[in-house]
């Protein structure tokens, strides 16, 4: 939505899209001790917790060292050939990788020589938009059906209002943060910025439920995600207020 709204080469826009990485990142690795508290340890789950330690040292160590063509067709290739082998490490040793991690490591390795043309022309990648369409429809019909139990709707609602402000204001931490790169505005503008969590939200629900948790809590979290999607447009133009008066 930023890219089409034109703010692809603001600093709200850069940062923002390094932090969505980063906090899903976070979110998927802390789910796994998490369910070791909750399940119990067991064998997948070490040896998930040593990769993931391996794939973080790689993209750290060696970032910006792998020479490789990073035009967007072969960075389509790479992204296939990455799923594919989760997919396969899954079926053959039933040890599951979240794709996240290893295309975070893989993304760091590879030296991006053309990005600022890949930010300088959005509007030439139809291919992008196709392939997160596909994606949230997709994940759309993997969430399981909305379960409210024995709670009535009026107070799902004041729940899910109460949830959305709350996961928002918990965003609004930017603002004590990077106060001697930008100002308060810009500061202001990141935060709104990162409210609508879209496809990347989506997939860490996703992968929450995947790890066995659900009933009434993830449907208050996947109405909340609705939510903040369908006000993603009232963000945008917020953020883009806020833009145009720091100008």
């Amino acid at each position: 939505m930023m890219m089409a709204a034109g703010l692809q080469l603001t600093w709200v826009f850069k940062k923002a899209r390094v932090l969505a990485v980063l906090d899903d990142l976070a979110t998927i690795i802390l789910l796994i001790p998490l369910q070791i508290v909750l399940h119990g340890f067991e064998i997948q789950s070490i040896i998930i917790l040593a990769l993931i330690g391996t794939f973080l040292f790689a993209s750290f160590r060696w970032q910006n060292e792998l020479f490789l063509p990073t035009s967007k067709k072969w960075l389509l290739f790479y992204a296939l050939i990455l799923a594919g082998l989760v997919f396969f490490i899954k079926k053959m040793t039933n040890i599951h990788i979240e794709v996240l991690i290893p295309s975070f490591m893989w993304g760091c390795l590879l030296h991006l020589k053309n990005t600022h043309e890949i930010d300088a022309h959005p509007q030439s990648l139809p291919l992008d938009v196709f392939i997160k369409a596909v994606f949230m429809f997709l994940v759309g019909f993997s969430f399981p059906k909305v379960s409210m139990a024995s709670v009535p709707w009026g107070i799902t609602l004041w729940h899910v209002l109460a949830l959305t402000f709350l996961s928002n204001l918990g965003k609004t931490f930017c603002l004590f943060c990077y106060r001697k790169e930008v100002s308060f505005t810009e500061r202001m503008a990141l935060s709104i910025a990162m409210f609508p969590r879209g496809e990347v939200g989506a997939a860490v629900l996703l992968i929450a439920i995947g790890y066995g948790f659900g009933g009434y809590v993830v449907s208050l979290a996947m109405i909340s995600l609705a939510l903040n999607l369908v006000l993603t447009g009232v963000f945008i133009s917020w953020v883009m207020r806020l833009l145009r008066k720091q100008d």
